[in-house]
């Protein structure tokens, strides 16, 4: 019987203040409101005994928190179809637009992180990402595997 290899997990908590708007949203979200969101990032690594960790926290701090902060924090993020609100907000307040294929809901951002971003960030490296958690409120996250 073989032995299934154990599984290192390590995760890094990267918090960020961002606005955003669902177009055609039913409820309040339609308008324009901010959240004090929360991003976990998971990291994975396969332990055969010879590893002693899966990345260096600081490693996700210094390239993901770094994209974070230069991205997202701070911003308003928008989809592409909500360009002339971002257009106003550019122009009357000079803070940085972040526009996305889709609506900016806690979903899709934490879509495009793992698929996207995350990937292109750590590329030519074995660090792997395996779930992405992004808390809206202190109360409601979406999370993808």
């Amino acid at each position: 019987m073989h032995k299934k290899p154990e599984r290192l997990i390590c995760a890094r908590r990267i918090e960020f203040d961002a606005a955003h708007r669902i177009i055609g949203h039913a409820g309040k979200c339609k308008y324009l409101h901010g959240h004090r969101y929360i991003l976990e990032a998971s990291f994975e690594a396969q332990f055969k005994g010879a590893r002693d960790m899966v990345v260096d926290f600081g490693l996700i701090k210094e390239v993901l928190a770094n994209w974070i902060n230069c991205n997202w924090d701070h911003t308003t993020i928008l989809s592409i179809d909500d360009r002339e609100l971002g257009s106003c907000i550019e122009h009357y307040t000079k803070q940085k637009i972040f526009y996305m294929d889709k609506a900016p809901t806690a979903e899709n951002m934490s879509t495009i992180l793992i698929r996207e971003i995350i990937p292109s960030l750590f590329k030519g490296t074995d660090v792997n990402c395996y779930k992405v958690r992004i808390y809206e409120t202190p109360n409601c996250y979406a999370e993808i595997e």
